[in-house]
């Protein structure tokens, strides 16, 4: 065979004088797409960039997690809404275990989800990275770092999409809302948001130069009462009346003329009579029973029949709430008799419509009794009692001031409640000038009549443990409070009183943080409770310190129906007499 000569002679060979072919890459088919918390865990495992002690830890609270949610990894959606509803409802106190360990697992999933999960990653701190120049000028002015940071969110979404901070909207918001509904694991959306709106509005009023845009809330229902101005002036001139003779003390002269009530009512009274006239005036438009040029003075909404349609169609809007539409009812029939023209044969109409309502129960509701029962299990109240040294211990640890501030304000307010248990009303509007300080470290507070339902002026004894609580926020904390120069112990951010919604949430978050079921309200039956159950002669002091005319209201509705505190008393007795009576015999 002939043999093929090959010439090498312009070819320069390496030493080895081997020609490698180069290494192609293996080949990798793409990645399914995670679609379950337990994909995320998968590839959790399988992640050599983690670092082991890392990697075991977030296979921990991976597992952990399943056994919070009570279902199975490959049952629960990789997903921020998914994993979000499971920790909205876990409770360290109720899970047994600490509140600090339950934030590092709410941390844990959230980093797994988002390195592994649909989500989309973003580069870096939206703080620092991630703002156009103009949206970085304008947080740049803000002097306080809470502030900065609360608005920092908002900043990143609209360098993101491109929108100027003058261009910011309520379609903004709402979109912003959607944005972090999808992509946020751990905090609640709508508090974001709701704090976003805080911050904007309260720089707009601080900050000159910011841009004049007042947020609110993309979540806030649509009014069902309709707006003041709408209605005719005949009315809008009753309702301004009404206002005048209820909230000032009546002339000698109304006395023979039966103009209106004839003492004089609490600003919270006034606000609800003027509200429920507004309320049944729009049902009676939105049910078709009235057109609204109709409506032109009070005694236009006591129409029987007209009035039954408006109340049914309040019934269906209040989703079957039989209760609050009969009390509306009975309210607009004794009102209504002080009202100008209205005739007798309207009076006679409403008394029938309201012959067969209810009569009001006068003892604490079932749901009040349920959650009074949580106190019955040994160290629940406890827990509570403990509760204000324990946050003020963490306020004090907390770098934040504001929040180190909103800590303490807590504990000041449910070492107050657990000791004379002041309606909302009243707590919310304590002011600086009613604490009246002892020489041995007490507090007297000394509430005005106005301030009260009863409105008689009460003064209660605060000890010195609450006194020394109330004197280290006055001096340490409060500062750091918006409009802490204005006059009130819990301060709103507008130089008022802290609002009822505010005030409500601040305390009610202390019962789900201790996995307790309990309002502010609630903190008045458990007064006399405990107090039942320790001396039963104690009834007269506790009517007195929750403000009570008389004590037939206190034993009506907040004393212990059930038997418990007597039966146990009697129970003592009897176990006494036995044990007197072994003596005997021996």
């Amino acid at each position: 065979m002939e043999q093929i000569a090959f010439d090498f002679s312009g070819v320069a060979l390496a030493d080895d004088s081997v020609v490698k072919p180069k290494p192609s890459k293996p080949m990798t088919l793409p990645e399914r797409p995670a679609t379950t918390m337990a994909d995320i865990r998968d590839r959790t495992a399988a992640d050599a960039d983690i670092a082991d002690v890392r990697r075991r830890d977030l296979l921990s609270g991976l597992n952990r997690f399943e056994r919070i949610s009570g279902r199975s990894l490959a049952d629960t959606p990789a997903t921020a809404s998914a994993i979000r509803t499971v920790f909205e409802n876990a409770n360290s106190a109720r899970l047994g275990i600490a509140r600090k360990s339950l934030q590092t697992l709410r941390s844990s999933v959230a980093f797994a989800l988002r390195r592994f999960g649909p989500i989309e990653r973003k580069s870096g701190s939206p703080i620092k990275q991630n703002w156009n120049a103009e949206w970085a000028a304008l947080i740049g002015r803000i002097q306080i770092s809470f502030q900065r940071h609360a608005l920092s969110r908002l900043a990143e979404f609209c360098s993101r999409h491109l929108i100027a901070p003058h261009a910011v909207s309520q379609e903004t918001l709402a979109d912003f809302l959607a944005a972090l509904t999808e992509s946020e694991a751990v905090k609640i959306p709508k508090h974001v948001v709701h704090n976003t709106i805080s911050s904007w509005n309260r720089a707009a009023r601080e900050i000159p130069g910011w841009p004049p845009i007042l947020l609110s809330s993309p979540t806030k229902p649509v009014p069902h009462i309709l707006p003041m101005a709408d209605f005719p002036a005949g009315f809008q001139a009753d309702l301004a009346a009404w206002e005048r003779r209820t909230a000032s003390r009546p002339k000698s002269v109304s006395i023979f003329r039966g103009e209106g009530p004839l003492r004089r009512l609490r600003p919270e009274t006034v606000k609800s009579q003027l509200s429920l006239f507004r309320q049944v005036a729009s049902a009676l438009v939105k049910s078709g029973a009235m057109k609204l040029e109709e409506i032109d003075s009070l005694a236009s909404l006591c129409e029987p029949d007209k009035l039954r349609a408006a109340l049914e169609f309040e019934h269906e809007r209040l989703g079957g709430n039989d209760r609050r539409v009969l009390e509306m009812a009975n309210k607009m029939r004794v009102l209504s008799k002080h009202f100008g023209n209205i005739t007798p044969e309207q009076v006679a109409g409403l008394d029938r419509l309201c012959t067969d309502r209810p009569e009001r129960l006068k003892e604490i509701t079932e749901q009040n009794r349920l959650r009074l029962a949580q106190f019955d299990k040994p160290g629940n109240y406890e827990k509570l009692v403990s509760f204000p040294a324990r946050a003020v211990a963490q306020a004090r640890r907390m770098k934040n001031r504001y929040r180190a501030a909103k800590r303490m304000e807590q504990a000041v307010a449910v070492s107050i409640l657990l000791r004379v248990a002041p309606r909302l009303a009243t707590l919310r509007q304590i002011e600086l000038s009613w604490l009246i300080h002892q020489t041995d470290g007490s507090i007297i507070l000394s509430v005005p009549r106005t301030a009260l339902k009863a409105r008689r002026a009460l003064e209660l004894q605060l000890n010195a443990d609450c006194g020394a609580l109330i004197n280290e926020l006055i001096r340490d904390f409060r500062p750091a409070l918006p409009s802490a120069s204005g006059p009130y112990l819990f301060p709103g951010e507008k130089g008022g009183a802290r609002s009822k919604n505010a005030m409500y949430e601040q305390i009610t978050d202390v019962g789900r943080e201790l996995g307790l079921d309990i309002n502010p309200h609630l903190y008045r039956h458990l007064l006399q409770k405990v107090c039942a159950e320790r001396d039963r002669h104690s009834v007269g002091d506790v009517s007195r310190v929750l403000g009570h005319a008389t004590t037939s209201t206190t034993v009506a509705f907040y004393a212990d129906r059930s038997g418990r505190a007597a039966s146990k008393r009697l129970d003592a007795l009897l176990s006494a007499g036995r044990d007197t009576k072994d003596e005997v015999e021996k």
